[in-house]
Protein backbone atom coordinates (compact mmCIF):
# COMPACT_ATOMS: atom_id res chain seq x y z
CA UNK A 1 0.00 0.00 0.00
CA UNK A 2 0.99 3.39 -0.51
CA UNK A 3 -0.72 6.91 1.00
CA UNK A 4 -0.59 10.51 0.27
CA UNK A 5 -1.04 11.86 3.43
CA UNK A 6 -0.06 9.47 6.65
CA UNK A 7 -1.58 10.58 10.05
CA UNK A 8 -0.36 9.01 12.76
CA UNK A 9 -1.56 9.14 16.34
CA UNK A 10 0.74 8.71 19.15
CA UNK A 11 1.47 7.87 23.27
CA UNK A 12 4.06 10.43 23.19
CA UNK A 13 6.92 12.18 20.93
CA UNK A 14 9.54 13.77 21.37
CA UNK A 15 11.86 15.35 18.18
CA UNK A 16 15.35 13.12 19.19
CA UNK A 17 13.41 9.54 18.63
CA UNK A 18 10.25 9.90 17.44
CA UNK A 19 6.49 8.43 18.37
CA UNK A 20 6.50 6.27 21.60
CA UNK A 21 4.33 3.33 22.02
CA UNK A 22 3.24 0.69 24.19
CA UNK A 23 3.75 -2.16 22.12
CA UNK A 24 6.57 -2.89 19.43
CA UNK A 25 3.93 -3.53 17.36
CA UNK A 26 2.00 -0.57 17.27
CA UNK A 27 5.63 1.13 16.41
CA UNK A 28 6.52 -1.20 13.70
CA UNK A 29 3.33 -0.50 11.96
CA UNK A 30 3.86 3.71 12.13
CA UNK A 31 7.21 3.00 10.58
CA UNK A 32 6.21 1.02 7.62
CA UNK A 33 3.04 3.27 7.03
CA UNK A 34 5.33 7.07 7.35
CA UNK A 35 7.91 4.96 4.89
CA UNK A 36 4.97 4.45 2.42
CA UNK A 37 3.25 7.92 2.32
CA UNK A 38 4.27 10.62 0.35
CA UNK A 39 3.32 13.56 3.65
CA UNK A 40 3.54 12.38 7.21
CA UNK A 41 1.59 13.76 9.96
CA UNK A 42 2.24 13.09 13.68
CA UNK A 43 -1.37 14.13 15.76
CA UNK A 44 -0.34 14.43 19.34
CA UNK A 45 -1.70 16.71 21.88
CA UNK A 46 0.58 19.27 23.96
CA UNK A 47 0.32 16.86 27.13
CA UNK A 48 2.56 14.07 25.26
CA UNK A 49 4.91 16.25 24.21
CA UNK A 50 8.79 15.69 25.17
CA UNK A 51 7.27 12.54 27.68
CA UNK A 52 8.66 8.74 26.99
CA UNK A 53 6.28 6.60 29.26
CA UNK A 54 7.20 3.46 27.08
CA UNK A 55 10.10 1.64 25.49
CA UNK A 56 8.67 0.82 22.02
CA UNK A 57 9.83 3.95 19.34
CA UNK A 58 8.79 4.43 15.87
CA UNK A 59 11.69 6.55 14.05
CA UNK A 60 10.58 8.65 11.36
CA UNK A 61 12.33 9.89 8.50
CA UNK A 62 12.45 13.65 7.86
CA UNK A 63 10.30 15.18 6.53
CA UNK A 64 7.07 15.24 9.02
CA UNK A 65 4.94 16.99 10.44
CA UNK A 66 3.89 17.71 14.26
CA UNK A 67 0.26 18.67 14.39
CA UNK A 68 -0.31 19.60 18.30
CA UNK A 69 -2.78 22.42 20.11
CA UNK A 70 -1.55 25.76 21.02
CA UNK A 71 -0.93 24.97 25.19
CA UNK A 72 2.72 22.99 23.88
CA UNK A 73 5.58 24.33 25.42
CA UNK A 74 7.29 26.40 23.03
CA UNK A 75 10.89 25.26 24.54
CA UNK A 76 9.77 21.80 23.01
CA UNK A 77 7.82 22.97 19.82
CA UNK A 78 11.63 24.43 19.35
CA UNK A 79 13.25 21.38 19.66
CA UNK A 80 10.82 19.91 17.22
CA UNK A 81 11.81 22.58 14.96
CA UNK A 82 15.67 22.57 15.56
CA UNK A 83 15.19 18.92 14.87
CA UNK A 84 13.69 19.53 11.11
CA UNK A 85 10.36 18.73 12.02
CA UNK A 86 7.47 21.05 10.80
CA UNK A 87 5.45 22.48 13.48
CA UNK A 88 1.60 23.24 12.96
CA UNK A 89 -0.13 24.69 16.13
CA UNK A 90 -4.01 24.31 16.11
CA UNK A 91 -5.86 27.19 18.46
CA UNK A 92 -8.28 25.18 20.60
CA UNK A 93 -8.93 27.56 23.22
CA UNK A 94 -10.50 29.70 21.01
CA UNK A 95 -9.48 32.50 19.26
CA UNK A 96 -6.33 32.73 16.97
CA UNK A 97 -2.84 31.23 17.41
CA UNK A 98 -0.04 33.48 18.29
CA UNK A 99 3.09 31.26 16.89
CA UNK A 100 5.52 31.20 19.94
Amino acid sequence: MSFDRVFLGADAVTAEDGICEADHAQTRLKELMARRGREVYVLADSSKLGLRPFHAWARLALPWTLVTDDGADPTELNKFREAGVEVEVAAVRGGPVVEP
